[in-house]
């Protein structure tokens, strides 16, 4: 290989203007990097270098004193058999490769001031290349340009670090200024963890701007409050061919698919959307406030179904911050339950004061599932733990893996589902294949036998220790196999109640439930049959009527007279009580109930 000098793409537009930079942009406090608003000519590539019949060109790209810099460049012109990549200033790593499919796009973003466009052709010869613009970052991220009154999220357990890694810091170009926002994987319907990412229509709403963005995960401080954190370009990334799936500019959501999400033990956040977010609701926020380290910040509820932000968006609900607050580059971080639930993402639109008093907006995912459900699924969804697998196995074959779980979980949920016949073992030692075949159910080793592929196991208050689980096909299968884990368990108690069929009149027919610790509560209809004079009332744990309808509204299970489907209702808080009202002008069936709802704190 004969070593050249390569030609240079150089820019001092911007030398020394970094604190400028920094002043004029803290006003916006998510902007961190400017266009040179200049079109460079095509890189004159200069000699190559040649190796196993492949020849090289490389280009520094330079913004003299940038603390990060990102290429603009157009591969139209590419053959199919050229391809491009992109290598960081202390060549440790390298991003790509791109090819004449890419077309124009930004590159990755990378840390300094210079990186190194690579052309790879078979040609001596190869095709125009067009470097059309450069994006100057002008704030580091190693700065931590955040306020001293955040909190450290690797200061928290195990089980909050874990959530945590769903949160993605990520940069995206607008208009050739550059920004940071924050967002986070969610579950979906098949539990294959299809890489949905939730963050704020604010800052992604068009294709556009997807195409720019780049995420770093596991952008956190290397040990509790040391403020050391790892160098960014060896961090996990996703970049490029991001989809924008939905969005709303009225509600501040957008749920992005990506190509990647860095590792495969990496958590899939879950979500609840079968009731708003309610007054007094305990929220926490894993967010990256100024584009810096992953930070927590822990609220509660005062306000709902608020517009915001000078009535740009509705359906909003207050969170006033009891620990930390957020900033710009917060934006799009998901809030989320006890449990790991993700009820809204971070709008904004409130003070940043350390001293006083804070509060900000979230945006309501319970409002945008309408718009995404066709996606992300129906029902509410646990946080998924690291990666699913995909099985095939042939009759009378198994499968077995080991996973690490963590501490500080209620219950570690292990979840087969597909085509096929199959059992489930899991065990907190190895599993004796095929003395330990059959039914168990001991603490630290269960199964979960019988026909078909949709199995489930949980494993209450699970220790620190690794998980065997083994899958054992009965017929030729196909299956996906996926770890879950929940603060608190969902509980499906049987709650049978009837009235009278048909029902007498001038009556108060009542029945309440009330489950210590609970803060959500909810029961199925099988039958809900009541004559338009009449009443059927649903009360919360403070008396308020929450819903009140009258009519043939549910038949055989079949019907959503409160807004969910197949005859349920929730309410929050730890009490639920059904009231029919009757009186004498007319009669029907009543109610009939078989199944209730309840989620609690340990």
């Amino acid at each position: 290989m004969t070593k050249r000098p390569a030609r240079s793409v150089l820019t001092r537009e911007l030398a020394g203007q970094n604190d400028v930079l920094t002043r004029l942009g803290a006003a916006n406090q998510v902007s961190v990097g400017v266009p040179l608003n200049a079109t460079l000519a095509a890189a004159r590539l200069g000699k190559a270098q040649s190796f196993e019949r492949e020849f090289y060109w490389t280009v520094p790209i330079e913004s003299a004193d940038a603390l990060g810099i990102r290429a603009r460049v157009d591969l139209g012109r590419l053959d199919r058999d050229e391809r491009v990549y992109f290598v960081t200033q202390d060549r440790n790593r390298a991003y790509g490769p791109f090819t004449v499919e890419d077309g124009a796009f930004w590159s990755p973003q990378v840390r300094g001031s210079r990186l190194y466009l690579i052309l790879v052709s078979p040609d001596p010869k190869p095709s125009l290349l067009t470097v059309t613009d450069l994006n100057h970052t002008y704030k580091d991220d190693y700065d931590d340009p955040a306020l001293d009154c955040h909190w450290d999220v690797s200061c928290e357990s195990l089980a909050m670090q874990e959530l945590g890694s769903a949160v993605g810091h990520y940069f995206f170009i607008e208009d050739g200024d550059g920004y940071v926002a924050t967002g986070a994987l969610i579950n979906s319907s098949d539990w294959l963890e299809i890489p949905y990412f939730l963050t704020a229509n604010h800052a992604i709403y068009n294709q556009e701007l997807a195409d720019t963005i780049h995420i770093y995960w596991d952008f956190r401080s290397t040990f509790c409050d040391s403020g050391d954190i790892p160098d960014m370009d060896l961090l996990p990334q996703t970049y490029g061919r991001v989809v924008l799936e939905e969005t709303s500019s009225n509600l501040d959501l957008s749920l992005l698919r990506l190509p990647s999400y860095g590792t495969e033990d990496r958590t899939f956040l879950g979500y609840d959307t079968t009731v708003p977010a309610w007054n007094n609701m305990d929220l926490t926020c894993i967010h990256h406030p100024s584009g810096s380290y992953q930070r927590i910040s822990a609220g509660h509820v005062t306000h709902t179904n608020q517009n915001s932000c000078g009535g740009e968006y509705s359906h909003q609900f207050r969170v006033f911050w009891d620990l930390g607050l957020t900033e710009g580059g917060s934006s799009g971080s998901p809030f989320f339950d006890e449990d790991g639930y993700v009820f809204g993402a971070l709008t904004g639109c409130g003070p940043e004061n350390c001293g006083g008093d804070n509060y900000d907006y979230v945006s309501s995912l319970y409002h945008f599932y309408d718009q995404v459900e066709y996606l992300i699924g129906a029902e509410p969804k646990p946080s998924v733990i690291g990666q699913g697998t995909q099985v095939s196995l042939q009759a009378g074959e198994t499968y077995q893996f080991t996973r690490e779980s963590i501490g500080g979980l209620a219950s570690l949920g292990v979840k087969t589902s597909g085509v096929g016949n199959v059992d489930l073992y899991v065990k907190t030692s190895p599993i004796n294949w095929p003395a330990h075949q059959g039914a168990h159910d001991e603490d630290q080793f269960k199964s979960a036998l019988g026909n078909g592929p949709d199995k489930t196991i949980h494993m209450e208050r699970p220790i620190s220790a690794p998980y065997h689980v083994l899958v054992h096909a009965k017929e030729d299968s196909e299956v996906s196999v996926v770890f879950y884990g929940i603060s608190s368990p969902a509980y499906y108690p049987t709650w049978q109640f009837a009235t009278p069929h048909n029902y007498g009149h001038n009556q108060v027919y009542e029945k309440t439930y009330s489950i210590a610790k609970a803060y959500k509560m909810g029961i199925k209809f099988e039958e809900l049959r009541v004559h338009p004079s009449d009443t059927l009332q649903i009360v919360d744990e403070h008396g308020e009527i929450v819903h009140e309808v009258s009519g043939n509204l549910v038949t055989n299970g079949n019907g959503s007279p409160f807004g969910w489907l197949d005859g349920w209702v929730y309410v929050p808080g730890n009490t639920l009580t059904l009231r029919l009202i009757t009186d004498g002008a007319g009669s029907d069936f009543g109610i009939e109930t078989s199944t209730g709802y309840f989620r609690k704190r340990p």
